[in-house]
């Protein structure tokens, strides 16, 4: 055929949110200002990720060929959106996702709470309530860590430098530190044949005997033997060989 277009992806993300957050003290010794205290926190937020996707066609090639295969596509816009792909579809809206990212809940201690001095420290938890890849979508929005539980740790320390009772004016100089380890987790990804970039997409056969019937067809008929390899070169669990 002589199809021919070009395209274009300018991928793009954004987005717009609102952070919670509570925090209790308890066991507090108020004549030496210290004591433990609890928090939890959590963002919502809407993501949005858009490809940006473009095709302009130069050539149309006579249109679809029919008997070709059963399931024709005009372009490559149709052709990244077939419905038989299970993975890996390009499309040229924007798709978004709004939740509660990800819940972080802390256990900590106050050293010092007095003025011009503050010390604390705590341990905590990542809850995750966002969302993870699912692969049926190049570029999709995920709110959150991709649902990885993790382990939080930290501390924060200020002191007063300068202060002006008269203006209620003061210098102060604030430290803060925060590690998360996430836990593993499993992701969803699609593979390209080696030293061939984008064959995720070209069409395969799952087993020896399909490719062998599908060689004594005539003309392109041969096709609709084959599976889209973006079915294929997803890893799941029990995933039959690719000829």
């Amino acid at each position: 055929m002589l199809f021919r277009s070009v395209i274009s992806i300018r991928p793009q993300t954004s987005a717009v949110g609102a952070g919670f957050y509570l925090r209790k003290a308890f066991c507090m010794n108020e004549d030496q200002s210290r004591g433990f205290f609890t928090s939890i926190s959590f963002p919502v937020v809407r993501v949005s990720n858009d490809l940006n996707f473009q095709e302009d066609i130069i050539n149309d090639g006579g249109g679809g060929l029919f008997t070709a295969d059963e399931n024709v596509v005009e372009n490559m816009t149709e052709a990244f959106n077939q419905p038989e792909w299970q993975f890996g579809k390009i499309t040229r809206f924007a798709r978004k996702k709004t939740g509660v990212a990800d819940i972080e809940f802390k256990i900590g201690y106050e050293w010092i709470q007095q003025e011009p001095f503050h010390i604390e420290s705590y341990l905590g938890i990542l809850i995750p309530t966002g969302n993870k890849p699912s692969g049926e979508f190049l570029f999709e929005p995920i709110v959150g860590q991709g649902r990885h539980w993790g382990m939080l740790f930290g501390n924060s320390l200020g002191i007063e430098i300068w202060s002006n009772e008269a203006t209620e004016r003061s210098l102060r100089i604030e430290y803060a530190g925060h590690t998360q380890y996430l836990f593993r987790n499993t992701q969803c990804r699609s593979i390209d044949l080696f030293c061939k970039p984008w064959s995720r997409y070209i069409e395969v056969y799952r087993s020896e005997e399909e490719a062998i019937e599908a060689s004594t067809l005539p003309g392109l008929l041969d096709n609709n033997f084959a599976t889209p390899g973006i079915n294929v070169l997803t890893p799941v669990l029990d995933r039959k060989s690719v000829v």
